[in-house]
């Protein structure tokens, strides 16, 4: 799924003959700004101008407002990046405006907060196999790694990195790829090997 703010579109595509074909196009009504997998054909689309979440439903095509405490919509409003935690059910949210990570559970309630002094502009989160959680830190160049309920264990590659934003695991080989970029500059993919410590 690829969200297009501008035009409040949402656009599904699938891979045909190794190229990237859209299939669906999904009008929203209000400008999505991410979009993340629940489970099956269910998504989650971000409308960060309004706080609130939207349900996308594949099957049968339905898009739904989700029911938020007033606490939520401030956390969602002007925040541009969902991450999921299928073990937990829970949604992490990056709320960069406000240097913080909030980890809101399946219920819609808001469960915990991440702050830290080194935790600047946090632009993405990805979740390990292992429970743990890294965080982007644009803004201080360093990743932080958190448990899933967002308490700091450590901070890794400080000073290494130029503006880490895009974050991924490898499952299969356990690798973490971190797109370092800065406007104007050399693209950068850091590929990690993630070693899980008890």
């Amino acid at each position: 799924m690829i969200c297009l703010p501008d035009s409040c579109r949402i656009d599904v595509l699938t891979n045909i003959n190794r190229c990237l074909t859209c299939v669906l196009e999904i009008d929203c009504g209000v400008p999505i700004y991410d979009v993340v997998h629940l489970y099956g054909c269910e998504f989650y689309g971000l409308a960060s101008l309004t706080g609130k979440l939207h349900k996308i439903k594949l099957r049968g095509l339905k898009l739904l407002k989700v029911l938020t405490s007033e606490r939520i919509d401030k956390v969602l409003r002007n925040s541009y990046k969902l991450t999921f935690n299928k073990r937990l059910a829970t949604l992490y949210v990056s709320c960069s405006k406000r240097n913080e990570v909030v980890g809101i559970t399946a219920y819609g309630e808001d469960a915990f907060t991440y702050v830290h002094k080194d935790l600047q502009y946090p632009f993405q989160a990805a979740v390990h196999n292992s429970g743990y959680v890294f965080l982007t830190s644009t803004g201080s160049n360093v990743l932080h790694v958190v448990t899933e309920s967002l308490e700091h264990r450590t901070t890794l590659l400080s000073g290494q990195l130029l503006v880490p934003r895009a974050i991924c695991f490898n499952d299969p080989q356990d690798r973490l790829a971190v797109v370092d970029s800065t406007p104007g500059k050399e693209l950068r993919i850091n590929n990690l090997q993630i070693k899980a410590t008890s």
